[in-house]
């Protein structure tokens, strides 16, 4: 992407991200699918007794059936984010970051898993919501990219300043 912003090809640029997109959503896709397929091959050496085994495989279930959610969601926001960023446009990402994260995931997750921080005596819920929050997060983070990077803002930006050459020419 840097090269065709270098090279003026601004056009390619939205080809690109598509492309990179598509590359590390089947990446995180195959390695989801490992993970389903050899579920107990990768647990089992972190469980040594047949109780916490069956307990860290009920949990284990439930992360990775929740880390497809998470794994499309972050892929999209990292591809948007470097795509802002290596356009030239990285304050945005970075505060786009810090509202969502500062605004909707520590006020969710404080209310809903944390115990002793519920001011409004919501019960403390478990891994699942906790997830679902991280879900919420990336959702919203790769929504706010995507909808930055849409807008064309990059295009507008200047990498490199001109020449002494080309100021003296004008």
């Amino acid at each position: 992407m840097g090269q065709a912003i270098g090279k003026n090809e601004h056009d390619r640029v939205p080809q690109l991200v598509r492309l990179t997109f598509q590359v590390t959503a089947c990446w995180r896709v195959l390695v989801g699918l490992l993970y389903v397929l050899f579920l107990t091959a990768i647990f089992s050496p972190f469980a040594a007794e047949p109780v916490s085994r069956a307990a860290l495989m009920e949990i284990g279930v439930r992360m990775l059936a929740l880390s497809a959610a998470w794994q499309l969601f972050d892929s999209a926001a990292g591809v948007l984010s470097e795509a802002l960023r290596a356009a030239g446009d990285t304050l945005w990402p970075l505060l786009v970051r810090i509202a969502i994260a500062w605004l909707i995931f520590v006020p969710g997750t404080s209310l809903t898993v944390v115990d002793g921080a519920r001011p409004f005596g919501v019960p403390v819920a478990g891994d699942v919501i906790a997830v679902f929050w991280l879900v919420v997060y990336l959702g919203c983070l790769a929504l706010a990219l995507y909808v930055r990077f849409r807008s064309g803002r990059w295009r507008t930006l200047e990498l490199i300043e001109p020449s002494v050459d080309e100021v003296v020419a004008t």
